[in-house]
């Protein structure tokens, strides 16, 4: 059975006109800063910023199906170190990080590699670590219909590199069973690195 996956950004336009606006946005912006923007650098470099933004924010195309848990499957399923990258909402600068995902079948399952997408898919976005964690499970929770779902975003902030703060974040978001079950909860932190005492 298929299940479709909502798709929370429009697609874009092709790059043309709209790229050189942004660009000469990203140019204004340094300007008004107070940055040198004469030289081919800063107008390269502003083209490429416009670039990687398309890239960081396109949608991923990405089939999300599921099927049908006809063995009645009901043990954890793990994806650990699932990377990705987006942008924070606090300066608008790229973090990356990895995501464990999992989730606890109903009656739907998914390929391992689907759970990957959805990490991909929704990280494409203007957010919090927060957010993608809340993203990663409303997305898991809509497709599957799942006993539980839990998700580990672990980011290495953009922002606080910029400024001298080396910090990694580590937001967790469990629904269901997995919120509710001490010793499936326990579980599934063990499965992906942060065993807790009993």
């Amino acid at each position: 059975m298929s299940l479709a996956a909502e798709q929370s950004v429009e697609a874009f336009d092709e790059p043309g006109d709209d790229d050189d606006r942004a660009t000469a946005a990203v140019l204004e912006l340094l300007e008004a800063v107070g940055a040198e923007i004469d030289g081919v650098d800063a107008r390269e470099g502003a083209a490429r910023l416009v670039a990687l933004s398309r890239q960081l924010l396109e949608p991923a195309g990405v089939d999300l199906a599921g099927f049908e848990n006809d063995t009645g499957y009901d043990g954890l399923v793990v994806v650990r170190g699932v990377g990705f990258v987006s942008i924070c909402s606090c300066h608008l600068l790229p973090y990356s990080g990895r995501a464990h995902v999992a989730y606890l079948p109903g009656r739907c399952i998914i390929g391992l590699s689907k759970l990957a997408g959805v990490v991909e898919q929704r990280a494409r976005a203007i957010q919090a670590p927060e957010r993608l964690a809340r993203r990663v499970v409303d997305c898991i929770d809509e497709l599957l219909e799942p006993a539980g779902s839990g998700v580990i975003v672990e980011g290495q902030s953009g922002c606080g590199d910029s400024l001298g703060e080396r910090c990694r974040q580590t937001t967790v978001s469990v629904r269901g069973r997995l919120r509710d079950d001490p010793a499936l909860r326990r579980e599934f932190l063990t499965l992906c690195g942060y065993p807790i005492g009993r």
